[in-house]
């Protein structure tokens, strides 16, 4: 058996012990592997340090790659296949999870030209493992693929052969192929484009940012220590921007052959640009000026890099999905309107990109409804008026993930309250991944909007309503009527379905139960179908609203979204450090969550018990008025087992708030779904709450302490609080059971396993 069967058997003997579970023996043949293998170079310093009497190669080729296993084989053999042999391939694997990394090892074995750097966890960035080989390459000169790109086989050879012959520090192809699926054209740079420029008003006109299409002399990256950044996804704005600054002698070469694969499943413009609020992009042109700042880089070069971040803000600003363009549009205006004394006039002609103008100008006017109109207009749908008759986009907008037969449906939800209740978010986005959902655009309107000339705008016949709170619509008979009305205008003209989920029988703040529900079941009349979380909701919606059970479809409340791992880990960490037990009363602050109940209970149990056991209440969130919060400080400042953390809590303090309890605590009045007790289970945390029925659904052995009366919650916190001093709590309500338990509460499961589908515009 020669060397590469023998390396290629023990990584696969590895790999398979790792599989079967037998750890030892996995890392024993991985460390005979590594050892073993035929490369002359790896990334670590004892091994590279005795490669230093061979040769260094030319030029040092950089491929980061992520999840490429599509791609990566083709862009691995277009660099081998290179005319030009003078080259180390450094390939960075940062920690593939398809096969990627298997893909790159068989190629490594091949060829001794390549070096491998396999990253233990992602960098989360493309511009953190080039940084990681450009600190290891050993060649005078740089170049980038991407690993879903490729090359023709002269394409380094023609840029290494003109910087050569011109002896410059930067050379740059005339253009690339740009490849979009089965289709592709040339792009080419126009001969104006000019990285060194005589224009005392703009000493750069090069509009390209990308990386891949260049060679760099090392040492005028090294010496200038020039880095790519460390974000998502705009990591060459800070490299080419300091690189075309600081370049002696920048030359064009007479080639194209670069193939760029446009709009891959994990490329930039898909996963971060079009999937995020691309506030990466904000970043990276902010510390590229503060940079420019400091250096006191020269007017002419500052005109060039507005030019650029304008250019940047427009193609973001026409990419990025939907729901996060209005919130991007306004940060790109406020930047361009507070710095437009500083970009003259000229900069645009001078440039040759007059046709940036139109665009500016809507920045400057802050008229992203005309920008839409222009630029995205398949998205003006998504315009809609508020109670002043203003255009803005919807709050929330979802795309469809699929079309079906090249048609979308809408959905439109609301109150679309999605930013201070992760319900929402969580319900739709996993809803559009089932299949037959797929078609559905989610459209979250906001009290502002709902009106009948959005509405109407936005639905068409095969169209849903989907109504979650009500009570804002009916808060007299007078609203009732209109709200009702605006309901059956949707129903005449446009046939759309209407659905309603009942998430309380009243609202929190009810004063007058039977008026609201005389107002409740008046709404259910317009209503196609509701849905409620719970059999226990159902039954008392079938009684309380006179609907028939076959209208009312259970749902259960899904669980929110929470790395269990950290989660975990820092519960551990919390309950380590704690010497008394901890009940956590959580959320706003209303009158039914009984707050002064729980402070004079625990009060009062805490007097029968010895100091240093006593039963810390935690109380975390907005306080709803000022007597009330009064009322906590002046508790707090004679009880010391309290503890207040009086505001509305941000998501990380949320998640701190849930990891450092022993138990949610939840005294209510009433519960018909408690989303606090579903943020518990979801954080492997139990609660202790009034034996609603609602809850026994939800209820088990191992995540919570349900209570008929005082007494019964007196002797359970007695016990609990033993099982904590004896160091037991976290055996009897075990965090990662808990976590387990409920993974019938997890969305995809919910979804894909509905009896019955309230959205389903049929019933057979």
């Amino acid at each position: 058996m020669d060397q590469l069967d023998e390396a290629s058997q023990l990584l696969v003997n590895a790999q398979k012990a790792e599989l079967s579970g037998d750890v030892q023996l996995a890392f024993d043949l991985y460390q005979q592997y590594y050892s073993n293998r035929p490369f002359r170079f790896t990334y670590q310093p004892e091994l590279l340090s005795n490669t230093t009497k061979i040769r260094p190669p030319k030029l040092s080729i950089i491929v980061p790659c992520f999840n490429s296993e599509k791609y990566v084989e083709q862009c691995i053999d277009s660099i081998l296949q290179q005319t030009f042999v003078d080259f180390e391939l450094l390939l960075i694997d940062d920690c593939s999870s398809d096969n990627s990394l298997q893909i790159i090892l068989k190629k490594a074995l091949e060829d001794e030209r390549i070096i491998l750097i396999r990253n233990k966890k992602p960098s989360g960035s493309a511009g953190s493992p080039r940084n990681q080989a450009l600190k290891i390459a050993r060649g005078k000169l740089i170049g980038f693929v991407d690993s879903d790109d490729w090359i023709g086989p002269s394409y380094f050879k023609s840029l290494i052969d003109t910087l050569d012959e011109q002896n410059a520090d930067l050379v740059i192809s005339k253009g690339f192929y740009n490849h979009v699926g089965d289709t592709y054209n040339k792009r080419i740079y126009p001969d104006n484009w000019q990285i060194k420029c005589s224009n005392p008003d703009l000493s750069c006109t090069h509009m390209s940012s990308m990386i891949w299409d260049k060679v760099y002399k090392k040492s005028l990256i090294h010496n200038n220590k020039i880095w790519l950044g460390s974000y998502p996804a705009a990591v060459d704005v800070p490299f080419i921007l300091k690189i075309y600054h600081l370049c002696q002698k920048p030359v064009v070469a007479n080639t194209n052959d670069y193939h760029y694969r446009r709009e891959t499943e994990n490329s930039v413009t898909v996963k971060y640009r079009k999937g995020s609020s691309c506030d990466f992009e904000i970043k990276a042109y902010h510390e590229i000026f503060e940079w420019a700042v400091k250096n006191k880089i020269p007017n002419s070069y500052l005109n060039f890099m507005r030019l650029k971040r304008l250019a940047s803000f427009i193609y973001t600003c026409k990419l990025v999905r939907i729901d996060f363009f209005s919130s991007y549009f306004d940060r790109c205006s406020s930047i361009l309107v507070e710095s437009r004394q500083d970009f003259s006039e000229n900069i645009l002609s001078a440039s040759g990109q007059r046709s940036l103008d139109d665009c500016y100008q809507l920045f400057l006017t802050r008229n992203k409804q005309k920008f839409i109109y222009t630029q995205r207009s398949a998205d003006k749908v998504y315009l809609i008026k508020d109670k002043k008759g203003q255009l803005d986009v919807a709050n929330t907008i979802l795309p469809a993930y699929r079309l079906n037969d090249n048609k979308s449906r809408n959905l439109v939800y609301f109150p679309d309250w999605s930013f201070s209740n992760p319900y929402q978010k969580l319900f739709y986005e996993n809803m559009q991944r089932i299949n037959h959902y797929s078609d559905l655009n989610i459209i979250g309107l906001g009290l502002s909007e709902i009106n009948s000339d959005n509405l109407l705008q936005i639905l068409n016949t095969r169209d849903i309503v989907h109504l979650h709170w009500v009570h804002p619509f009916i808060l007299n008979d007078k609203s009732m009527n209109h709200f009702c009305d605006l309901l059956r205008l949707i129903k005449v003209q446009t046939k759309s379905l209407i659905v309603w989920t009942v998430h309380n029988m009243v609202s929190h703040e009810c004063n007058d139960n039977e008026e609201e529900l005389r107002r409740r079941k008046y709404v259910a009349k317009f209503c196609d179908r509701l849905i409620v979380h719970s059999n226990f909701a159902q039954l008392n919606v079938e009684k309380n609203y006179g609907v028939n059970r076959s209208k009312i479809y259970v749902i259960p409340h899904g669980k929110y979204d929470v790395d269990s791992q950290k989660t975990l880990d820092l519960i551990n960490e919390y309950y380590s450090a704690r010497k008394n037990m901890r009940l956590t009363l959580l959320g706003e602050l209303r009158a039914y969550k009984n707050v002064e109940f729980a402070v004079d209970f625990l009060s009062r149990l805490n007097s029968s018990l010895p100091l240093e056991n006593a039963i810390e209440l935690r109380i975390a969130g907005k306080s709803i008025s000022q007597d009330q919060f009064d009322y906590l400080h002046n508790i707090q400042s004679t009880h010391s087992f309290i503890s207040l953390h009086l505001k509305r809590l941000s998501d990380d303090e949320l998640f701190h708030e849930f990891c450092g309890t022993d138990f949610i605590f939840a005294p209510y009045s009433n519960s018909l779904t408690s989303g606090i007790c579903i943020n518990a289970v979801s954080h492997g945390r139990p609660f202790i709450a009034p034996k609603f029925k609602a809850l026994l659904e939800l209820h088990q052995e191992s995540n919570s302490v349900l209570y008929d009366n005082e007494e019964e919650l007196w002797n359970e916190l007695l016990r609990c609080n033993g099982l904590f001093h004896r160091g037991l709590l976290n055996c009897a309500y075990d965090p990662q059971n808990i976590i387990d338990k409920s993974m019938h509460l997890e969305w995809s499961s919910i979804f894909s396993s509905l009896d019955r589908d309230p959205f389903k515009l049929s019933i057979s």
